[in-house]
């Protein structure tokens, strides 16, 4: 934590005021704004959000238990498998919903030879090797990559093995032959589920400072409802990349959504 810490907030902000990013974004308010999500994909990033940093939180205390001002460790372990159920419940609903949903919100993450040839492109902008990033869709290849792929496949393999601690059981018979023993099964069980609560604190690290750095009136818009309104016309540097549907221009961070 403390090298990723470190490497985004120091190392990498540092980079965004000697480029010149971070007076466009948060002087002069000059924003890219891609599409707005609808009140559905909202809702469930909004819960999604909660429910991760209340089972992360929860995650480190169940391991590492500390004397706390109210609650106990049973009652914080009740609070755990309670956000556990509604973090599945929503992660299903929002996986069916990107392949039910009328604009089928899967096409968004859909790896295409464009997304490839713009993988480098993408990294050199991040590492400051170049000043702009190619947009060829809602959302660039290395986002593709996380959040169609890699952040599902790990929200599976969290929620298969937190149901396996918790039905163990009947859950982790296939295991014991060849683990030698229930308990040795839970003993592995528990340590991946460990390791996946940490990777998703460390995305949420990355995500949260991304998100602020790259898209603060997205967020604002997501969790608050203010919604990102143009303020003339955008500069000559904007315009050059304005590409399906991404506008580079000035917003009003005051504006609420009605």
């Amino acid at each position: 934590m403390v090298i990723v810490f470190v490497a985004l907030y120091i190392v990498h902000f540092g980079g965004d005021i000697i480029t010149g990013r971070a007076r466009k974004r948060f002087i002069k308010w000059q924003w890219s704004l891609h599409e707005l999500p609808t009140g559905i994909r909202r809702s469930f990033h909004r819960i999604h959000a909660i429910s991760i940093l209340a089972l992360a939180a929860t995650g480190i205390y169940l391991r590492f238990p500390i004397q706390l001002p109210i609650g106990d460790h049973t009652s914080i372990k009740y609070l755990h498998y309670a956000m556990a159920i509604i973090a599945t419940v929503f992660f299903a609903a929002a996986v069916l919903n990107t392949f039910i949903s009328r604009n089928k919100p899967y096409k968004e993450f859909a790896f295409s030879k464009r997304d490839a040839k713009a993988v480098l492109p993408t990294i050199k902008y991040y590492i400051f090797m170049a000043s702009s990033k190619p947009h060829v869709a809602n959302y660039n290849p290395l986002q593709k990559a996380i959040y169609g792929f890699m952040v599902p496949f790990l929200m599976v393999m969290q929620i298969a093995t937190g149901f396996a601690l918790l039905f163990s059981p009947q859950m982790l018979g296939w295991a014991v032959p060849l683990t030698g023993g229930l308990e040795i099964a839970r003993v592995y069980t528990r340590f991946a589920h460990y390791l996946v609560n940490w990777f998703f604190i460390l995305f949420l690290s990355v995500h949260i400072y991304l998100a602020i750095t790259e898209d603060l009136p997205g967020l604002l818009y997501l969790f608050f409802g203010v919604r990102p309104v143009s303020k003339g016309q955008p500069d000559h540097e904007a315009e050059a990349h304005t590409v399906q549907g991404v506008v580079y221009a000035r917003f009003d961070p005051s504006s609420e959504d009605i």
